[in-house]
Formats: C-alpha cells, sequence, structure tokens
C-alpha cells in the first residue's frame, strides 16, 4: 500500500494583472481600463513592454467608482 502523497499548498493569490486579465477580474472593457490608466485615476506598471496592474490598484479603482442606485423593471405584464 503506497503512502498518501502531500498536498500541495494552493498557489498565493495574483498579486499583479495583464490588461486582459484585470478587465475579466473587474468586469470591464480593455477602453474603460485604458482611459482610467491614461486619467491616472488607476496606476499601471510597466515590465518591458506588458502593462502590470497591482491587485491593490484594481480594488481602489473599483471601490472608488461612484456607486448607482440600480432601477430594475418590473417583469409584470398588464
Amino acid at each position: 500500500m503506497q503512502e498518501p502523497q502531500p498536498v500541495a499548498p494552493l498557489p498565493a493569490a495574483q498579486m499583479a494583472f495583464s490588461v486582459p486579465a484585470a478587465c475579466k477580474v473587474a468586469g470591464v472593457g480593455r477602453t474603460k481600463l485604458y482611459e482610467a490608466i491614461q486619467s491616472g485615476a488607476l496606476r499601471a506598471r510597466k515590465n518591458g513592454a506588458k502593462n502590470l496592474i497591482l491587485r491593490d490598484d484594481l480594488q481602489q479603482w473599483l471601490e472608488s467608482l461612484p456607486t448607482e442606485k440600480v432601477i430594475i423593471p418590473s417583469t409584470k405584464r398588464p
């Protein structure tokens, strides 16, 4: 009988995202993300030609977005 193999630890939470990954995680489009970077609202770092967005910077930017009351249309028919 074989001894059980040790379970590898789960990888740590991702610290930085590429622009496509940041868009996917944040649920926003590339244009909005690049606009936020250009305006200075979202900080991006460069690694060669690649833009990297730190998790904390992305979180802060998302939390800085204005809140709005969501109106859900009624599904009842007259």
